[in-house]
């Protein structure tokens, strides 16, 4: 989830270390103005491989089944279901017809939730 978060979105924001203004226009997919589609989408490719999810629907090994035979996995994969649950929430609450750069650049507690829950 790091590297999603980062290159979609922190290195445009003002998140980054030594960063002092946002850089909006960086964005992924700037000029189509689906930034938000391309980021959920890139998340739902990240929950399959947890969940070991074919494109086509079929179901084969994730991360999930190697963690329900490991110590302490039952624990993390409790704790992975309700962070992926909350981006979803969170991805749920915007209008994914907006620009993220403009939201960036203009309100950015709009998408800033949505960020915190990636940190997570």
């Amino acid at each position: 989830m790091s590297k999603l978060k980062t290159f979609a979105w922190v290195c445009h924001s003002d998140k980054r270390v030594g960063q002092s203004k946002a850089e909006p226009a960086q964005v992924e997919a700037f000029y189509s103005g689906k930034s938000y589609v391309f980021l959920k989408n890139h998340f739902e490719v990240i929950v399959r491989l947890w969940e070991g999810t074919a494109l086509d629907g079929s179901n084969g090994i994730g991360f999930k089944e190697y963690l329900q035979n490991t110590e302490g996995g039952t624990q993390l994969i409790a704790s992975t279901e309700t962070q992926i649950s909350a981006i979803r929430t969170e991805f749920n609450k915007l209008d994914m017809s907006k620009k993220l750069s403009e939201q960036i650049e203009k309100t950015p507690s709009v998408p800033e939730p949505l960020y915190n829950e990636m940190q997570k």
